[in-house]
Parts: C-alpha cells; sequence; structure tokens
C-alpha cells in the first residue's frame, strides 16, 4: 500500500509538473497501476483484516472457554466467569503457560461486548426530581469519619438540595425530605429513586415493588409520586449520579473540619443557596410548578415495638435508654428520630433521650429511678445513674457514709431535690453544705432555696377597704373569768 507522502508526490508530479505515468513510476519505484490509482484520486482505504490472526496459544482453547461462557447465562450474575477466573481455571487445570493479559484480549473478543447506547433525558419543570446518597469523609470533633450525603436534584434546573447524616435509615431519609422540600419552598410532582432499602421492601415483576410503609406515608403526607429505576439501572437518575459528585468536589473539597455534624450542613446550605443562585432564570421556572408544602410537618422516626426489661432500660440498637421504673416489664412503643429517641406507652410520652450513635452506650436518666429508690435506699451506693453524676455528689456520699452506716439514706432523700431544682443548684448546695459541715436534708434543702434564689414574701399592699378598718385590741383579761376568776 502507498503511504500519504508517496500519493502526494505522485499527483504533484502529475499535475503540477506534468510527467508521465512511466517516469513517475520508475523514479518513485512503484507500478504503474499504483501510480494511476493515486492520480484518479482513490482515497487510501485502512488495512483490515479478512480473518483474525491465527492465536497459537489460545486456539486449543476456544471451544472450552466457549463452552464456560455459554454456561454461564444461566449462572447467578456474580457467579459468572470472569477473564481472571477463566485464566486462573486454565492454568491450574489445563496447564496453560501464557499470559492473562492474551486471555483478556481473547475473551473480550469471543463476548463481542459493546459499550451501553444511553438516550438524552430532560423533564418540564417542577415535573421530578431525583434522589440519591453518597459518602463523604469529614473530621467532625477531631475525629474522621465517614457520614453519608443526601442530594436532591431538580431535573429541570439542576438546583440541589445536599445535606449530611450519620447514617442512611429510614430517619434520616425521610428527615432528608422534608428538610429538602422546606428549602425548596414546595414539592415536586415525582421523585425517582432507586431501589434504596428506606423505600423499597421488595422488589417485585418490572417497575412494581413493595414499598416501606413509612416511605407511603410520607407520599401521601406531601402527595408526590415516586418511580423506581430498574435494579442496576442507576443511569436511569443520572442527573443526580453526577449530582452527587458534584456537591462531594465542589462543596466538600477540602475534606471538612467541624466540630459538629450540624456545622457541617450549615455550610452545605450556604453552598446550595450560591449554585441556586447561578440558576436562577430556571429555577424561577420551575419554582412556580412545583406542589404547596403540607400544614403539617411530617414525623420522620422510624417506630420500633420493644419490651422494657427489669432494669426500666429498653434496648436498642445495642443502647440502653432508660424509662420511669413503673414501666418495667412493659410493651413500649420507640419512635426513633435522626438526632432523639422517643419512648411512648399506650401513646402517652414517657421518655425522652438524645440518641447514641456506635454500641454499648446508656442513656440514664435520675428522676426515672427516684421513686424506687426510696424504697431501697440502699441501692444509692452502687446505682449506675447515680455514679454518673458529678463528683460533688460522690463526695457528699462519701462523707456520709463516714458519718454513719445508714446515713445514706439520707442521700436517697436528697436525691429527690433535683425534682425541684436544676442540677446545678443542687450540685452548689451540697458544694457548700460540706464547707458548713451541713448533712440533714433539710439543711441541704435550705441552701437550694437559697442558692435558686426563691422568691421570699415582701411588703404586702392592703387594699383600701381594708386599710380604713379599725379593729379594737382584745380584753385578755375576759380569759380569766373561764378559769374562776384565779388568776395563777
Amino acid at each position: 500500500m502507498l503511504k500519504m507522502v508517496t500519493i502526494e508526490c505522485i499527483r504533484k508530479a502529475r499535475f503540477r509538473e506534468g510527467k508521465s505515468i512511466r517516469r513517475i513510476a520508475k523514479e518513485l519505484g512503484v507500478s504503474r497501476q499504483s501510480v494511476r490509482k493515486a492520480i484518479a484520486g482513490e482515497v487510501q482505504r485502512a488495512y483490515t483484516l479478512s480473518q483474525g490472526r491465527p492465536c497459537s496459544v489460545m486456539d486449543p482453547y476456544r471451544s472450552l472457554i466457549s463452552e464456560w461462557l455459554k454456561c454461564d447465562d444461566d449462572a447467578p450474575g456474580k457467579q459468572r466467569h470472569t477473564a481472571r477466573r477463566i485464566y486462573q481455571r486454565l492454568a491450574d487445570d489445563y496447564g496453560f503457560t501464557g499470559a492473562e493479559s492474551t486471555v483478556r484480549a481473547f475473551v473480550a473478543k469471543l463476548r463481542g461486548s459493546k459499550p451501553e447506547v444511553f438516550i438524552p433525558l430532560t423533564a418540564d419543570p417542577g415535573e421530578v426530581a431525583e434522589v440519591d446518597w453518597g459518602k463523604v469523609w469529614a473530621t467532625i470533633g477531631g475525629e474522621r469519619r465517614q457520614v453519608r450525603l443526601f442530594v436532591m436534584r431538580q431535573r429541570f434546573s439542576g438546583v440541589c438540595f445536599a445535606r449530611v447524616y450519620p447514617f442512611e435509615k429510614l430517619e434520616a431519609f425521610l428527615d432528608a425530605h422534608m428538610h429538602a422540600f422546606r428549602w425548596l419552598g414546595g414539592v415536586p410532582r415525582t421523585i425517582r429513586y432507586d431501589n434504596l432499602k428506606a423505600a423499597v421492601v421488595k422488589i417485585l415483576l418490572g417497575p412494581e415493588r413493595e414499598e416501606n410503609t413509612r416511605f407511603m406515608a410520607l407520599r401521601a403526607h406531601c402527595l408526590f409520586d415516586s418511580i423506581f429505576c430498574a435494579p442496576g439501572k442507576g443511569n436511569e437518575k443520572g442527573a443526580v449520579e453526577n449530582g452527587v459528585g458534584y456537591v462531594r468536589r465542589n462543596a466538600l473539597v477540602p475534606v471538612p473540619d467541624v466540630a459538629l455534624i450540624d456545622e457541617m450542613n450549615e455550610s452545605l446550605l450556604t453552598w446550595c443557596e450560591r449554585d441556586r443562585g447561578r440558576r436562577s432564570q430556571l429555577w424561577d421556572a420551575e419554582r412556580a410548578t412545583l406542589l404547596s408544602l403540607p400544614e403539617r410537618d411530617f414525623k420522620c422516626s422510624a417506630t420500633h415495638l420493644l419490651k422494657v426489661n427489669r432494669l426500666s432500660l429498653v434496648n436498642f440498637e445495642r443502647n440502653r435508654y432508660s424509662v420511669p421504673t413503673e414501666y418495667a416489664h412493659s410493651k413500649v412503643r420507640l419512635e426513633a428520630y435522626v438526632d432523639r429517641i422517643e419512648i411512648l406507652h399506650k401513646d402517652q410520652l414517657i421518655a425522652t433521650h438524645p440518641r447514641q450513635l456506635g454500641r454499648g452506650k446508656d442513656e440514664f436518666l435520675l428522676d426515672h429511678y427516684l421513686d424506687e429508690m426510696q424504697k431501697k435506699k440502699r441501692s444509692v451506693l452502687h446505682a449506675s445513674v447515680v455514679r454518673a453524676l458529678s463528683p460533688v455528689h460522690s463526695e457528699f456520699l462519701r462523707r456520709l457514709n463516714e458519718r454513719g452506716p445508714v446515713e445514706y439514706r439520707k442521700f436517697a432523700e436528697i436525691l429527690l431535690l433535683h425534682r425541684q431544682f436544676a442540677n446545678s443548684v443542687v450540685e452548689q448546695a451540697l458544694a457548700r453544705a460540706m464547707e458548713l459541715g451541713k448533712y440533714e436534708v433539710s439543711e441541704v434543702h435550705q441552701l437550694a432555696l437559697s442558692i435558686s434564689g426563691f422568691p421570699c414574701a415582701g411588703k404586702v399592699e392592703v387594699p383600701p377597704q381594708l386599710a380604713a378598718m379599725e379593729i379594737s385590741s382584745p380584753d385578755l383579761a375576759a380569759y380569766d373569768s373561764l378559769v374562776g376568776g384565779i388568776v395563777r
């Protein structure tokens, strides 16, 4: 085949210099037929193989590998042969001596796979939003942690809402939606999801899904529709797939270093506002088409039915939360929010605790155990909830024990002051009592009253109608007649 530089020389020699075909062929050392083709302007075609080159290393195994790949059609998707696995089997069982890269290239030709083709998607204003989760790293309170990034992106305008949570659980999923709707000032008519566990309990045939009842309640409350991607087809919501990376690269670089996760969310919200401002023209068109916000907030919690143990504790996610001792051995309903735990008995709220992350942590409230401590006063010596109090409490109890073997009983009564006064007031009262050497319940109570500024009776204003009344002094001699006129 002629090179392009030779073709150029032939055409210039013919058309510029007027040389004959014979002379050109002789000077350039090519055939006259090739010269004629170059003069005729035939474009040189790329060289293609009429048939594949033989592969002496792989050809003996062609039928075997083809059989393996055919059997894979009936195998589970995650248990099919990869090129690496084929290489391993050939080397271990059939004495194959070629390279793994040779096997990879050979398998790729046998499969004849082609990249999937995608179709551009669009949407009308307010028609659809897309939701997805991502993972990001942040330093929170001095600890490097991986947190979950929730992103809701409007398909038409590209406006993003982003918020981070410590987990991807149902309560975070619900809470993120309500924050997004409030920030958007409305609700998209349709939201597209992949098959995340917070929304989908089970994937059924085709587009059908068995959905989480709490997610269905959110949808009924806010009146939006939901559609789900086909399994493994996250590209069907490509806008938010790209949106997660967009937020990660633009709002979370460098790695955030914050004291609390709320501080990180405030920073994200500021970034979302700036990004929305850049899309103001499209956003104005979309905002006008959103559904109205519901009048009432949705309860963003996950419900769990549990039983209180004999220690008046409820076990949840391997952490323990206290309830009043009167509910020991009872069945209760626990509402798990992102930031707190609420425990109810027959629809009556009986305990609220901050939610603990991790495992093996206890959340005790002293008030839950005070009534039982009055019956079992010796328990104050070793009760976990008492030992979790301040060092001042511990020191006061120690001094009581030094004064006598049963003095701890007073401490059980002193603890009741926590129902009347703030913890800080009781702590100051105990510290002051130790300075003064006062260890009686009434003395500590009096000190707490003084510290708390308990209101004293001031000057009483006398009504005018009473101020005008005159009351004569009584004649005390009249009492003598009661005893026979004898004054002793």
